[in-house]
């Protein structure tokens, strides 16, 4: 379905080497950015674990990072880099069983995602199996995993298509007309709806890092991954979204034609996925410091 590869004193110039020149998009850099805040925010104790734990990974896990990233295979990753780990070991079958994690479909007609609704594996699911591995693991690759799988999820999970319907496959189906690369609808909220220039991009980092500082993160807490899936779903079922034409009985109907998205729509929803992208941020620091 889909791939969210999904937002202080942010080490801007750090970010700023792996991000592309030409965008700044909500897939890999989107996953760093993530990361990135919420590892900002964390107690230095819970720094201190996470930096135990990504020098001791292994050597073919920091090149095929790095080489997903596009970066030097030597280059030292941080916490942000290691958050595509979990789209990086899509190429290699020995871990085909994670595919299915990434996101949750539900019925058509529901207004939320419940646990009925993820009865072998979702990204819901995953979230709580890798946050209780990381708290109970004593085996180091385990707990190396499952801090890698753990930020990735945060991610996917506040990308609002990645709480979808299968047989449109995230949006994947629906295709799109508009100034962007992106052809389709997955495609346009993964990467084209971040689209900025490179000049931009350091000054927008610096914007989003001073608005989580701000933010009341205390409202986004205390909440399960069940609701955050459920806002996702709650975003992707408004009409503006278009990615649902909602009948007289509330079903998500799927979209039989191209949807056309231009620039107004984006300057609606930068805003709603800048805002999931913070939250996703205080959610991961809060599991983090509560995993150890």
């Amino acid at each position: 379905m889909f791939n969210f590869r999904f937002f202080s004193a942010l080490v801007v110039g750090l970010l700023l080497v792996s991000l592309p020149q030409n965008s700044y998009a909500f897939g890999q850099q989107g996953h760093q950015l993530v990361c990135q805040l919420a590892y900002q925010a964390l107690t230095p104790t819970s720094q201190q674990r996470i930096d135990n734990l990504l020098a001791k990974l292994p050597a073919s896990e920091v090149v095929r990072i790095n080489e997903y990233n596009q970066v030097a295979s030597d280059h030292k990753i941080t916490f942000a880099d290691t958050c595509t780990w979990a789209d990086a070991i899509k190429q290699d079958a020995s871990y085909d069983d994670f595919k299915p994690w990434h996101y949750v479909n539900g019925p058509r007609n529901s207004l939320e995602i419940k646990p009925e609704h993820c009865p072998k594996n979702c990204v819901a699911k995953a979230i709580e199996i890798h946050h209780q591995t990381l708290k109970a693991a004593t085996d180091l690759w385990q707990q190396q995993q499952a801090l890698m799988f753990l930020g990735h999820w945060l991610g996917d999970i506040h990308q609002p298509l990645h709480a979808g319907f299968a047989s449109d496959w995230g949006g994947n189906k629906i295709t799109v007309e508009s100034q962007q690369s992106c052809k389709n609808l997955h495609w346009f909220w993964d990467i084209c709806l971040f689209a900025k220039p490179a000049k931009q991009q350091k000054l927008y980092l610096a914007e989003l890092a001073e608005r989580y500082k701000a933010s009341d993160k205390s409202t986004w807490l205390n909440s399960t991954p069940w609701q955050w899936a459920t806002e996702s779903l709650q975003i992707a079922r408004r009409a503006t979204t278009k990615y649902c034409q909602l009948d007289g009985r509330g079903n998500c109907q799927l979209h039989q034609e191209s949807v056309v998205l231009d620039d107004a729509y984006r300057q609606q929803f930068i805003p709603v996925v800048e805002q999931r992208v913070l939250q996703a941020s205080a959610r991961l620091a809060w599991l983090l410091d509560t995993a150890w």
